[in-house]
């Protein structure tokens, strides 16, 4: 079968072979557990930052030399400990199976046992503490089966269960490092991309 200057095979269908063909978007995410260190980093940039617009403004006398050199060679040691505490998170996007099977494995309390007008102010606070509990337990679920790898300074491994995941959910920033992976997992699951074209 011929459509246009193509051949066809009949035998093929265009539909499953489009699909077989599709690929997975990734997102990725750095995380470092040497906290102290990023804000002694920041710190420090602050401080070059107004050393070097000081020395933009007027001739840089020896002592602010001296000062610069001071800090450039504090940045640099820093910055390696931070390196070290580096873990470099890649995601990939899901499935709308994979996603359910993750949503189903922690549903909310059953609500249509309770009747919210009859319970007591702790009994509503604990239902609701279920629900916290369950939505929590679904977007650790998710992360863990979106991970592809995560790459440490000592090596790279390519499962994070949730065991794990709870561990550092339950840890100093532990917040907000679930919330930069989940925003990474779904970053790579979000719309579909067309075709880029050129600014010029």
């Amino acid at each position: 079968m011929r459509k246009g200057n193509t051949m066809t095979d009949p035998t093929i269908d265009p539909m499953s072979q489009w699909l077989s063909t599709s690929t997975t978007r990734t997102a990725t995410v750095d995380l470092f557990s040497d906290q102290v260190g990023v804000e002694k980093l920041m710190d420090l940039y602050a401080e070059l930052d107004g050393l070097e617009k000081s020395a933009a403004a007027k001739q840089r006398a020896v002592g602010e030399k001296s000062s610069m050199a001071k800090v450039l060679k504090r940045v640099e040691e820093v910055e390696a400990e931070v390196e070290e505490s580096r873990s470099t998170w890649t995601l990939r996007a899901l499935t709308r199976k994979e996603i359910q099977a993750c949503l189903d494995k922690h549903p909310d309390p059953d609500p249509t046992t309770l009747n919210p007008r009859e319970l007591s102010g702790e009994e509503l606070a604990e239902y609701r503490r279920g629900c916290h509990e369950a939505g929590s337990m679904r977007t650790l679920e998710l992360i863990s089966k979106a991970v592809v790898s995560v790459e440490f300074a000592t090596g790279t491994v390519n499962d994070i269960p949730v065991e794990t995941l709870e561990v550092m959910l339950d840890a100093e920033y532990g917040d907000f490092r679930i919330n930069m992976l989940n925003e990474a997992r779904k970053s790579a699951g979000d719309a579909e991309k067309g075709m880029p074209r050129p600014k010029s």
